[in-house]
């Protein structure tokens, strides 16, 4: 899987669902909907599982590595994979179905290394599926576009970016927003907002460490990934 490959390889990919899941929420959508949203969360875990699985296995091709420095490599691979599920009581009334936005900033290859933890302007790009199979597609994008599609998925395009790495808990995340909010609020005169989106991360209470030694463990078995 190319997605796999790449978050081997150094890419920082986010999965995102982007609307509430809890018993609440989907309880207040027609039946066929809220059906549908349910089986997509459970898609969506099991695509988690897969990529991390497939990103494991690449990064581990080399039989000449130690098992240590391959230990240490998956706790990165590890880092560079999150599902991120929105928390909320309500649902919309036209919940986003089958939005699949990739925000996307690039690294300077020739800037020095002051500059190289600064990102290039930002791209988005649409997943599509068809018959021939998937797609990447670059859509043109305007600064407004590309702040809109950030701030959609607040604050985890922004903790990356100052992080340079993904939130490991929702904690992080609020935490984060809180921060954020304080800066804006001091820097703008305005008062601080707390009804901020909040996100949960999947699989959260399981620590990188445990997941990195049940694959080696079983490194045979995808099931117990």
């Amino acid at each position: 899987m190319p997605v796999a490959r790449a978050v081997a390889n150094g890419l920082s990919y986010a999965i995102i669902l982007p609307f509430g899941t809890s018993e609440g929420c989907l309880a207040k959508l027609p039946r066929g909907l809220s059906s549908y949203i349910s089986s997509l969360e459970g898609h969506v875990m099991d695509l988690y599982t897969t990529v991390l699985f497939e990103a494991f296995e690449e990064a581990t091709v080399d039989p000449k590595v130690s098992t240590e420095k391959v230990r240490d490599e998956l706790l990165k691979v590890h880092g560079r994979l999150k599902l991120y599920t929105l928390v909320a009581d309500h649902a919309p009334s036209c919940p986003a179905i089958g939005y699949r936005l990739f925000y996307v900033a690039k690294k300077d290859p020739s800037a020095d290394d002051h500059r190289k933890a600064e990102s290039l302007v930002g791209e988005r790009w649409e997943w599509i599926s068809s018959r021939e199979g998937h797609k990447m597609i670059s859509k043109v994008s305007s600064d407004e576009e590309l702040e809109a599609t950030s701030v959609r998925y607040f604050p985890i395009v922004e903790f990356w970016q100052e992080r340079r790495r993904l939130a490991r808990s929702a904690s992080e995340l609020t935490d984060f927003a809180e921060k954020l909010e304080v800066r804006e609020a001091y820097m703008t005169k305005r008062r601080i907002a707390r009804d901020f989106v909040k996100w949960s991360v999947f699989q959260e209470e399981r620590s990188a460490e445990v997941v990195v030694n049940a694959y080696l463990e079983n490194s045979g078995n995808q099931n117990k990934v």
